[in-house]
Protein backbone atom coordinates (compact mmCIF):
# COMPACT_ATOMS: atom_id res chain seq x y z
CA UNK A 1 0.00 0.00 0.00
CA UNK A 2 2.74 2.44 0.90
CA UNK A 3 4.58 1.67 -2.35
CA UNK A 4 1.38 2.33 -4.30
CA UNK A 5 0.93 5.68 -2.58
CA UNK A 6 4.55 6.63 -3.28
CA UNK A 7 4.18 5.65 -6.94
CA UNK A 8 0.97 7.65 -7.18
CA UNK A 9 2.64 10.71 -5.66
CA UNK A 10 5.61 10.27 -8.00
CA UNK A 11 3.17 10.38 -10.90
CA UNK A 12 1.54 13.52 -9.54
CA UNK A 13 4.95 15.16 -9.15
CA UNK A 14 5.96 14.22 -12.68
CA UNK A 15 2.72 15.65 -14.06
CA UNK A 16 3.15 18.89 -12.11
CA UNK A 17 6.77 19.21 -13.24
CA UNK A 18 5.61 18.82 -16.82
CA UNK A 19 2.96 21.51 -16.32
CA UNK A 20 5.53 23.86 -14.77
CA UNK A 21 7.91 23.31 -17.69
CA UNK A 22 5.11 24.02 -20.18
CA UNK A 23 4.07 27.16 -18.25
CA UNK A 24 7.69 28.33 -18.17
CA UNK A 25 7.95 28.01 -21.95
CA UNK A 26 4.69 29.93 -22.40
CA UNK A 27 5.90 32.64 -20.00
CA UNK A 28 9.22 32.99 -21.85
CA UNK A 29 7.41 33.27 -25.18
CA UNK A 30 5.09 35.93 -23.76
CA UNK A 31 8.05 37.82 -22.29
CA UNK A 32 9.75 37.75 -25.69
CA UNK A 33 6.62 39.09 -27.40
CA UNK A 34 6.27 41.80 -24.75
CA UNK A 35 9.86 42.86 -25.27
CA UNK A 36 9.38 43.06 -29.03
CA UNK A 37 6.19 45.10 -28.68
CA UNK A 38 7.87 47.39 -26.16
CA UNK A 39 10.67 48.05 -28.66
CA UNK A 40 8.16 48.89 -31.39
CA UNK A 41 6.30 51.25 -29.05
CA UNK A 42 9.53 52.95 -27.99
CA UNK A 43 10.58 53.34 -31.61
CA UNK A 44 7.22 54.88 -32.49
CA UNK A 45 7.47 57.29 -29.56
CA UNK A 46 10.96 58.32 -30.60
CA UNK A 47 9.80 58.89 -34.17
CA UNK A 48 6.83 60.95 -32.95
CA UNK A 49 9.15 63.05 -30.82
CA UNK A 50 11.57 63.54 -33.70
CA UNK A 51 8.75 64.61 -36.02
CA UNK A 52 7.36 66.99 -33.41
CA UNK A 53 10.79 68.56 -32.94
CA UNK A 54 11.14 69.01 -36.72
CA UNK A 55 7.65 70.55 -36.94
CA UNK A 56 8.42 72.91 -34.08
CA UNK A 57 11.75 73.93 -35.62
CA UNK A 58 10.05 74.57 -38.97
CA UNK A 59 7.45 76.77 -37.25
CA UNK A 60 10.19 78.69 -35.44
CA UNK A 61 12.13 79.16 -38.68
CA UNK A 62 9.03 80.39 -40.53
CA UNK A 63 8.16 82.74 -37.69
CA UNK A 64 11.70 84.15 -37.70
CA UNK A 65 11.49 84.71 -41.48
CA UNK A 66 8.20 86.56 -41.14
CA UNK A 67 9.76 88.83 -38.52
CA UNK A 68 12.55 89.76 -40.89
CA UNK A 69 15.08 87.22 -39.73
CA UNK A 70 15.45 85.72 -43.18
CA UNK A 71 18.29 86.68 -45.52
Amino acid sequence: RLNDAVRQQDGVIAQLESEVARARVEWLEAATRKSAVSKVIESARNEDQRLEERRSQKENDEHAQRRGGGR
